[in-house]
């Protein structure tokens, strides 16, 4: 079974504090990471395995992920 967590710096900046949440699928991951980053980058996490990054762009109502996956 997965072991999914989200991880992103809080406020989406560089210099936050490091959060780490676990969730029980990828879909969900997404709905952490928009509610908890109003810009900036996440990492998908598969137990220790990164599985993507995805970068929140746009503002407002109109944003969008872009999402890669990891090599």
């Amino acid at each position: 079974m997965s072991s999914y967590r989200v991880e992103f710096n809080q406020g989406g900046l560089p210099s936050g504090d490091r959060q780490s949440l676990p969730v029980p699928d990828l879909t969900t991951a997404l709905v952490v990471a928009d509610i908890n980053l109003e810009r900036g980058v996440a990492e998908l996490h598969d137990g220790d395995k990164l599985v993507a990054t995805i970068e929140k762009h746009g503002r407002g109502g109109r944003t969008y992920w872009e999402i890669s996956a990891a090599a």
